[in-house]
């Protein structure tokens, strides 16, 4: 039997999974009681294509009498179940395996961290301790505890809490028997302290001899405790500590802000209301001012910390009128820092309306003067930028012509630029690229009055001839994305958005820049294929992370543990996710609405997971929304960000609350018409399908409109539903004949997409009607002949558009599309030109192309 065994692991490992199948089969009849044979056959049935086979088999073997206590046995069921990811089946594996064998250490721990996979931390708790027990090392204790510290966070609120109680009492108590030896063990305690809000209990903690002894970083051990002396409103003693930190850190911004903080609420201890307070004579904001301006004298050149914590500490107890000067002598002395800007926009926005143009001649007045030094010209070419940005914050005292001057000037610094970065490599971005992000915004903002599409365009000029010479200037191609999204051009879209190479959990916080409504302006395919690719963090959240808190455990971690627990959650009902999965549903439901594909749509939509696209309000209130935001551009003191000016009044990102419920809940109520009422346990109730939709169709439009109407029909059998829904679709239909007569941008693909979606359903409800031999009523004949004609006349129209677009050349689409009276800017060269233009007249006619 060893020879067989080793020769179907030499065919496992080599990847031939069919000849370790049938070596496999051929032992087993000689070893019919095997277990390491038939975990090998399970393991090689799972690779060959048939999981639910193979789970079958790791399922027997999991039952069977005595249990498997085979080392490499159990690590191939447990292969194949967390391939599958059987999670739970893992766990129970282990538990037999340990019982079976109470001695054996690894069968413990292997299942302690089965249970870890699956947040069972009762369990945990339970086993830990058991371990501790049994072999009489304090790690399982802490892994007890923090399992109980666990259960605490995720207990109910308003429920009685007992586990941080016992948490602490536990820890107390391995404290005074000398067990807690590293600093994770330690803060694992300060977290328990702090979840009770015994924020003095904290301080006392990490102020301890014990805490200084474990503590390896003396400058984060000053944080934490400053953090709880001002969460225990020790405001005195914040403000000394934080003195005396930055003495010696004088750069450290976390402390800056913990001066200013608590000198503000130690203020506001005395006074409950500044509003009458003259917060100028107060002694202790004279002696922080002092304590400022002491620091700076003390600063090396590039510590920016005293000079930007003296601001702070004007904003925060609001000496708005104090801070003018303050940013001249800032830009003065660090003007030429790449971070210049982000430093200051906080408080540009309070220098007052009627200050704001002298501020930017003040700055203006203090450039670097020019000189032939390579270094010198550069540190002058970002103080300028820095300066341009700070005059485009305030750009809306500017006339028209002010900015069309102001646009001359920034692409002129920018073609100027292009010299000094000629060695760059091409992975940097150029010193000037900020000019031309500016001047696209500038043009945006006449964009945002006229709201003409060709100034749409010279932005995008402007934006990819930046990118042709920094190819991986990310926030261009993000404002390119937006840009094109607009116009509703598709394939550059995809490619910029590619070129992010966003992975990981951006997948989850940026996802929604690139892919919102993508499936109105895209083809189906395209839209989906770019969709389903975000879908891969979530995938990874549920492989992944459990594995990293089980290497927390192992390493003793734990400060990691509630950290991960937290990403797990956050990702496991994260809003992306939820929308990204009614995504793929939508264009999975709209590109298989044909009658040739029905039976792939029967299938598709009976295998769906209710509890997935059915959310209640509840539900939909506690999905994280972990859209990153931060990626809008928002330079302008009082106006638009970028986002909000392509956005047309709507918000971006919007809620999509109500999105989330219409697309979790059409393709369940597409589902009734073709396979009736599920009388699956976990099935939805149509009933409450119909409710949920009803109550949004305002939101959903014509879409909405049809599903309700056709289920109500399906349901109710009433044939004057059928009319309505003829009559909605044909007033739409004549709505987008009238308003569409030629592809310019979002607005006009999604008015053409409303209309195409609200025909897919109806196709497929004539599809099902077609095929129901007791639907032959006269009602339904018209109803499925009337659709033939609607279908017809879509047809016909977007064919229509196709051909008007599809006779035009790339230079008649640039006549069309670039008005001659709005001239492109110099810097654009004709190939850029073409290339823009010639991927917006594609993406037209490939989307039209893909509705007929």
């Amino acid at each position: 039997m060893q020879a067989e065994v080793y020769q179907i692991l030499d065919a496992i490992e080599a990847g031939k999974y069919k000849s370790a199948l049938s070596q496999a089969a051929k032992a087993l009849k000689k070893n019919k009681d095997s277990v390491l044979i038939k975990s090998m056959m399970a393991y090689a049935t799972d690779r060959t294509g048939s999981p639910a086979v193979a789970l079958q088999m790791c399922a027997e073997l999991i039952a069977a009498k005595p249990a498997v206590v085979d080392d490499l046995a159990l690590q191939l069921i447990s292969s194949v179940l967390r391939y599958n990811k059987k999670y739970n089946d893992i766990a129970t594996l282990y538990s037999n395996a340990s019982q079976a064998m109470p001695l054996n250490l690894e069968y413990s721990t292997q299942y302690f961290m089965s249970l870890v996979r699956v947040n069972n931390l009762k369990l945990q708790q339970l086993h830990a301790l058991k371990m501790q027990k049994q072999w009489k090392e304090y790690k399982y204790f802490f892994w007890a505890v923090s399992a109980i510290y666990l259960q605490g966070v995720e207990a109910p609120e308003g429920s009685p809490n007992i586990f941080f109680p016992l948490a602490e009492k536990m820890l107390e108590k391995a404290k005074d028997e000398n067990q807690i030896s590293t600093f994770e063990e330690l803060y694992l305690y300060v977290l328990v302290l702090e979840a009770q809000k015994k924020y003095l209990g904290c301080v006392k903690l990490l102020s301890s001899e014990l805490a200084s002894r474990l503590c390896k970083v003396e400058a984060e051990l000053q944080y934490l405790v400053l953090k709880y002396m001002h969460l225990a409103g020790q405001t005195d003693s914040v403000v000394d500590l934080s003195r005396d930190a930055l003495r010696s850190a004088p750069d450290d911004w976390r402390m800056h802000l913990s001066l200013v903080e608590s000198l503000h609420a130690l203020l506001l201890e005395e006074h409950e209301d500044l509003s009458n307070v003259n917060v100028e004579e107060s002694s202790d904001f004279i002696r922080a001012l002092d304590f400022f301006l002491e620091l700076q004298q003390e600063a090396k050149d590039k510590v920016k910390g005293p000079f930007l914590g003296q601001i702070e500490l004007l904003f925060k107890f609001g000496l708005y009128e104090r801070i003018q000067p303050c940013l001249v002598s800032y830009f003065n002395r660090f003007g030429t820092t790449i971070s210049f800007f982000e430093d200051v926009r906080r408080y540009l926005d309070t220098v007052p309306v009627d200050s704001r143009l002298s501020l930017v001649s003040a700055l203006n007045d203090h450039q670097i003067e020019f000189t032939n030094s390579s270094k010198d010209l550069i540190a002058a070419c970002r103080k300028r930028i820095n300066f341009y940005k700070v005059k485009f914050c305030f750009s809306e005292l500017l006339t028209d012509g002010e900015k069309e001057e102001f646009t001359r000037v920034l692409i002129k610094e920018y073609e100027t630029s292009l010299e000094m970065g000629k060695d760059l490599k091409a992975t940097e971005r150029q010193y000037g690229d900020d000019c031309l992000v500016i001047a696209s915004l500038l043009i945006l903002d006449r964009f945002d009055v006229s709201r003409e599409t060709t100034l749409l365009y010279h932005a995008i000029l402007l934006l990819e001839t930046g990118l042709q010479k920094s190819t991986s200037n990310f926030q261009m191609k993000i404002m390119l994305v937006r840009l094109y999204t607009a116009l509703g051009v598709s394939q550059p879209v995809v490619t910029h958005s590619l070129s992010l190479d966003v992975k990981q959990v951006l997948l989850d916080t940026l996802t929604y820049i690139y892919a919102d409504d993508f499936e109105r302006i895209a083809p189906l395919d395209v839209s989906s294929t770019l969709v389903k690719k975000a879908l891969a963090i979530y995938n990874s959240n549920d492989k992944e992370t459990p594995e990293m808190l089980i290497q927390a455990h192992k390493f003793g971690t734990y400060s990691k543990i509630p950290e991960f627990r937290k990403f797990q959650l956050r990702l496991s009902n994260s809003i992306q996710q939820a929308i990204s999965i009614r995504q793929v549903a939508l264009t999975t439901v709209l590109s298989l609405s044909v009658p040739n594909k029905f039976e792939e749509l029967s299938t598709f939509l009976k295998g769906l997971d209710d509890q997935k696209f059915f959310l209640s309000d509840a539900q939909i209130s506690a999905l994280h929304d972990n859209r990153d935001r931060t990626m809008d551009i928002k330079w302008k003191a009082g106006g638009k960000s970028f986002f909000g000016i392509l956005a047309a009044g709507e918000e971006f990102p919007a809620p999509r609350t109500d999105w989330i419920k219409i697309y979790g809940c059409v393709p369940l109520a597409v589902r009734t018409w073709i396979h009736g009422k599920s009388k699956a346990a976990d099935a939805v109730d149509v009933d409450k399908v119909l409710q949920v939709l009803e109550s949004v169709s305002d939101e959903g439009g014509l879409a909405v409109t049809t599903v309700v109407g056709l289920t109500k029909y399906f349901n109710k059998n009433d044939s004057s539903l059928l009319k309505k829904v003829v009559s909605s679709i044909e007033a739409h239909q004549a709505n987008v004949k009238t308003s569409v007569s030629k592809v310019a941008c979002n607005a006009d693909l999604k008015r053409i997409h409303e209309l195409f979606e609200a025909i897919s359903y109806a196709r497929i409800a004539g599809t099902v009607l077609a095929q129901d031999s007791t639907k032959n009523q006269p009602e339904v004949t018209e109803f499925i002949k009337q659709l033939g004609d609607i279908d017809g006349k879509f047809k016909q129209h977007i064919s229509k558009l196709h051909g008007a677009l599809n006779a035009q050349s790339v230079e008649d689409f640039q006549r069309d599309r670039l008005d001659s009276a709005e001239s492109v800017p110099e810097l654009v060269n004709s190939q850029t030109t073409r290339n823009v233009l010639s991927a917006a007249l594609e993406s037209y006619k490939a989307y039209l192309q893909s509705l007929f």
